[in-house]
């Protein structure tokens, strides 16, 4: 994107220092901005407060998006409000988007088709992030080139998280009937009722984009009419081995299991399809992959002369050449197994020319599922049948280098490597030479936790925030912190108390990598509104040096009690029969007259209904008279509803 640099360019917004601003817009703007603590670049997105619904989506989107920590997804810092617009700080991913590759691909070489190997790794690496999102019971519902960022350093990001739904709760700001997303990649329940999206629903348009990526076209024109709608439902398109020669048995069996009109077809979770690409791609260096992501964002010409692309290359021809042999006699393919799969080949006839070695070292307390062996630049992951590791390796005579690799955790070791013809003292009774990784504990390090609490049902309501250094003196700590408390032996003492306490009496970090936390939010009140208590924890792994949680707490409600002669009642607060009621601890939107009732006797009922504090209009039925509340945190307001000739009173 060009910055657009004008005269009015603001030189703060709130604490971020701006650098330019990337575009312009009806709804607001984007700007490049310098983070006031990371110190690093990052997108300030603003939207000017033009009505209700674009303001909900806005935040919906900043919401959802601080629940993310993955490399795949753009993660998101902060949102706040200053002056007339609220913004929204995320990551800056300096790159292109996959939907202006595609076009601009178009325009230069007249297709715009990915090749496939670097399609298969943007499929990937999206249906990781994606993956991600679905394990935080988040459905995103428009997935769509447009929302695939690449970056000029190789990565892959997924944004855009403005219509996405939670699928635990019961309102996603979408009403009941609205068919939202872009049509081009909207499975075909999108087009019918809400209840039916799930996050297969987001495979489905993985699958489609994946496609335009193979074919360099859309499956479908990107329009709201009953003939697109129609090819669609019924899967009518053109199939991709009509657009392009030579595909990939892999291509097709993943579009099948995505990009497959009916739902039962498709893959049940993204696990499937990450494994079987996880699989494709631990024999690549992802080095190469990246650099050949670089060259295909910058439209280098010599994309296809690319590492990558000619390892695949050659990868495929030998593939081609292994079925020719195979074909021509099963004899010789066994004979070539044996060989290949026994070691025979190294022992007899490559003895001047390979040497033998065992790579051992010790598991310690790495995780067992993120530990890869990186031999010169040829890296796997590490599987591990007890505490210690132990292969033999078949490698060319010379230096190798050998690296054990866990999260920020990396060791290497050089040796020379004798032919196996070759005697030498650093060989034992079984021709092998031994190269022993010494691996240390990863130690517990100092943590920086950053604490924002925020109001569960106004999103743009900031309540405090807390973070374990700049609030190390009792004195400068905001009163509401009083409320933030820590378990410590069993017993919940102020956060700030045991910070001081650790820092100052006996000079240590107050939290480290590796440990569980679990706090208390107390007796917190915000002017005439109390909140619920709230216990939460946190869990650091080994490797995390810096965490920002995001926690939310819930407003105690007020009471409504009303005692009807009528079991299902039609009660109206503020002129609407439905609103946001406390379930066991949290607001949900529903009918108040779905409120389960009490029965007391024979004629009588009681409705408890809790509430949001605030000012609220009673009636039953739209039409009844009118009764004023004023309710504050923890009221219990009783209200006795009479029928006399056919008329209610209070």
């Amino acid at each position: 994107m060009s910055a657009q640099n004008s005269g009015n360019l603001p030189k703060m917004i709130k604490d971020y220092p701006i650098i330019q601003r990337i575009g312009k817009g009806g709804m607001g703007a984007v700007y490049l901005a310098k983070h006031p603590t990371l110190k690093r670049d990052v997108i300030l997105k603003s939207l000017l407060i033009r009505n209700k619904e674009s303001q909900e989506r806005f935040l919906h989107e900043a919401g959802v998006m601080m629940d993310f920590r993955h490399e795949n997804i753009a993660q998101v810092f902060d949102h706040f409000k200053e002056g007339k617009s609220t913004y929204i700080a995320m990551e800056y991913v300096k790159g292109r988007d996959l939907n202006f590759i595609i076009k601009e691909r178009e325009k230069i070489y007249g297709k715009g088709n990915i090749p496939v190997p670097l399609a298969l790794f943007i499929l990937y690496q999206t249906a990781l992030g994606l993956h991600h999102a679905h394990k935080k019971k988040v459905i995103h519902r428009d997935i769509k080139p447009h929302n695939i960022l690449l970056s000029t350093y190789g990565e892959v990001k997924l944004v855009d998280f403005g219509i996405a739904a939670k699928t635990d709760r019961e309102s996603n700001l979408t009403k009941p009937g609205t068919v939202i997303g872009t049509p081009a990649y909207m499975s075909p329940e999108q087009f019918g009722a809400s209840k039916d999206i799930t996050i297969q629903t987001d495979i489905y348009s993985l699958g489609v984009v994946f496609y335009e990526m193979i074919t360099g076209v859309r499956p479908f024109k990107n329009e709201y009419s009953s003939e697109v709608i129609a090819s669609i439902i019924n899967g009518k398109y053109t199939p991709v081995k009509k657009i392009v020669k030579n595909v990939p048995p892999t291509v097709i069996k993943i579009l099948k299991k995505t990009f497959n009109p009916n739902k039962n077809k498709r893959y049940k979770t993204l696990l499937p399809l990450i494994k079987t690409l996880n699989a494709f791609f631990i024999s690549y260096n992802v080095f190469e992959i990246k650099d050949a992501i670089k060259k295909l964002v910058g439209f280098d010409k010599n994309l296809l002369d690319s590492q990558f692309i000619r390892r695949y290359e050659a990868k495929k021809k030998a593939s081609y050449r292994a079925a020719f042999f195979c074909a021509a006699g099963i004899l010789l393919a066994v004979l070539i197994g044996s060989f290949l799969y026994t070691n025979r080949f190294y022992e007899w006839f490559a003895r001047a020319s390979y040497g033998k070695v065992n790579l051992v070292f010790d598991k310690k307390n790495m995780d067992p599922d993120n530990i890869y062996i990186t031999i010169d630049s040829r890296k796997f992951k590490a599987n591990f049948k007890s505490e210690r590791y132990s292969k033999i390796f078949y490698l060319k005579k010379g230096e190798h280098k050998f690296t054990v690799s866990s999260g920020s955790y990396i060791n290497s070791k050089y040796m020379y490597i004798y032919p196996l013809n070759a005697h030498t003292s650093e060989k034992n009774a079984n021709n092998e030479q031994l190269c022993d990784i010494p691996i240390a504990n990863l130690w517990h390090q100092d943590v920086t936790v950053y604490f924002r609490f925020w109001d569960s049902i106004n999103p743009k309501q900031f309540l405090f925030l807390f973070d374990n250094y700049t609030q190390m003196k009792i004195d400068e700590v905001k009163r509401e912190e009083d409320n933030l408390k820590i378990r410590i032996k069993g017993q919940y003492i102020r956060l700030k108390d045991f910070i001081y306490q650790e820092r100052k009496t006996y000079k240590r970090a107050p939290f480290y990598s590796g440990y569980t936390y679990n706090f208390k939010v107390d007796d917190f009140k915000r002017g005439n509104i109390k909140y619920l208590n709230k216990e939460f924890a946190l869990d650091f792994e080994l490797e995390e040096r810096s965490v920002v949680t995001h926690i939310t707490l819930t407003q105690t409600p007020a009471v409504i009690e009303v005692y009807s002669p009528k079991q299902n009642l039609q009660i109206f607060l503020n002129n609407s029969s439905k609103g946001l009621v406390l379930e066991k601890d949290n607001y949900v939107f529903k009918k108040y007259s779905n409120v389960a009732s009490n029965k007391i006797d024979k004629n009588s009922y009681s409705i408890k209904i809790p509430v949001p504090p605030g000012n609220y209009t009673f009636k039953v039925t739209a039409k009844g008279p009118e009764k004023k509340l004023v309710l504050a945190s923890g009221d219990d307001v009783k209200i006795k509803v009479i029928k006399e000739n056919a008329k209610y009173k209070y």
